[in-house]
């Protein structure tokens, strides 16, 4: 009897499931020319989880890899928010305004909340006046500390404290339009 390999699937509604990876169809629409450059972030420390599945971009796997292996480190569970997103679709109850240029649209960036000793820590957190756990600022420390492509949104001149991503955008705009053109817009 063969191997069966059963995959997590979301429905449009959120719903959670699994199907038998024998059942699925290829991808098509304008997601299909990403399909073999955005993957689904499997955890490998058991310090990353989501509700959805977290889709990124190969290019920005390693680092990834490395934020959840510091994670388990300090003992801290990522709740991954947002990632691989489509630009057409309007983002509501943000709590800083979408860049039209984000590197979320080209799965290069995270949004997680922070889970510590049982409590969840989001942006309100570090607005707060008693702040994150300092365990948690720690944490964001070492990530950019060892992880030199990444940038922390809590660093942008309008903070947005949930958010990792690897500056694209910034340090190849022109690689960053092409995905984004590949992805979204051909």
């Amino acid at each position: 009897m063969g191997e069966e390999t059963w995959v997590k699937v979301s429905t449009a509604d959120g719903q959670i499931g699994y199907v038998l990876k024998d059942f699925l169809e290829p991808v098509s629409g304008p997601f299909a020319s990403a399909q073999n450059e955005i993957v689904c972030y499997t955890a490998k420390h058991q310090a990353i989880e989501s509700d959805s599945p977290i889709l990124i971009n190969r290019d920005f796997l390693q680092s990834v890899e490395k934020m959840e292996e510091l994670a388990a480190a300090h003992s801290i569970n990522l709740t991954v928010t947002s990632s691989f997103r489509n630009p057409k679709v309007q983002l509501r109850n943000t709590v800083v305004v979408p860049s039209n240029m984000s590197n979320h649209h080209v799965g290069h960036a995270l949004d997680v909340n922070f889970l510590y000793k049982g409590k969840l820590y989001g942006c309100s957190s570090f607005t707060d006046r008693c702040g994150p756990p300092s365990e948690v600022c720690r944490f964001i420390r070492e990530v950019k500390k060892t992880v030199p492509s990444i940038r922390w949104g809590g660093d942008f001149t309008v903070p947005d404290y949930i958010h990792f991503d690897d500056g694209l955008n910034v340090t190849n705009p022109q690689q960053f339009l092409t995905k984004l053109h590949k992805y979204w817009l051909d």
